[in-house]
């Protein structure tokens, strides 16, 4: 529940022009950060196969909570629309002076976009506009553009894919 406030209380300051407050913190590494997440998740859906792929090397310049806010809005959306009978794949990476965190899901029905099912072939930026999109993917678009990056989603008959990608700073 406090998620769901959380969410509302970000939405009230994006609309009103404030965006998404960031606290950076370089000092740790993200892979924990998304491993917890990963395993909230699994308590909370003991069905669901999630696997991940981490090749994390340093530490990244971003804000640790959002970042997780953001993953969990995504992978939720993952295990609530993906097929039951595949896994999800998670991939955090540092490469090419980029971070990449992508969530990849089995379905064609896979995720939810603009109050709809993402078309059968897609490729775009997840743009931030409320009216429409589900309120999780409206405020991890703006903690994406709040890091300097850009959450793209691919979709065809077989996957869909969330992927956030931010320069190294």
């Amino acid at each position: 529940m406090s998620g769901l406030i959380d969410d509302v209380v970000d939405l009230a300051r994006s609309l009103l022009g404030g965006g998404i407050a960031l606290d950076r913190q370089r000092d740790r590494g993200i892979e924990a950060t998304i491993a917890q997440v990963i395993e909230e998740m699994r308590v909370g859906h003991p069905d669901r196969a999630i696997e991940a792929l981490f090749d994390l090397p340093h530490a990244v310049d971003l804000e640790h909570s959002r970042i997780a806010q953001m993953f969990s809005n995504l992978l939720e959306n993952a295990v609530t629309y993906g097929a039951h009978d595949r896994p999800i794949t998670i991939q955090a990476i540092i490469a090419d002076g980029h971070f990449t965190l992508s969530i990849v899901n089995g379905g064609s029905r896979s995720a939810r976009c603009h109050g709809a099912p993402v078309p059968a072939v897609l490729s775009r930026e997840v743009q931030p506009s409320v009216q429409g999109l589900g309120l999780g993917l409206f405020i991890a678009s703006r903690i994406a553009e709040a890091h300097g990056g850009t959450l793209r989603v691919e979709s065809n008959a077989k996957q869909t894919k969330f992927t956030f990608r931010m320069p190294m700073q």
